[in-house]
């Protein structure tokens, strides 16, 4: 019965974002875990394998930013486009259709 509020892509790269930092360091943490010498041979196992499953979806966090990116650029096309059409339409109404200063 809870309606989901319709996302702005704004909305949706800051969440995308604050995922990829929080996948980020978890991948340095990681990283940093692995230089260890005092890691038995399961765990450095185990490490490594979670090591390559958030590289992957550190990269898939980042395509999918890339694309919001792009449509954000799509979205401010726009609406520079119909900001210049209005005012080019005002200015020809003007130009044409009202009288001369007197």
């Amino acid at each position: 019965m809870g309606k989901d509020k319709p996302t702005t892509i704004m909305s949706e790269m800051q969440k995308v974002q604050d995922t990829l930092k929080t996948i980020s360091y978890r991948a340095e943490v990681l990283e940093k875990n692995l230089k260890s010498l005092h890691l038995s041979l399961d765990l450095r196992e185990a490490m490594e394998k979670e090591l390559v499953e958030v590289k992957k979806s550190l990269s898939e966090h980042n395509e999918q930013m890339k694309k919001l990116q792009k449509e954000n650029t799509k979205s401010f096309t726009v609406a520079v486009m119909l900001m210049f059409i209005t005012f080019l339409v005002f200015g020809l109404y003007k130009m044409f259709f009202e009288s001369e200063v007197k």
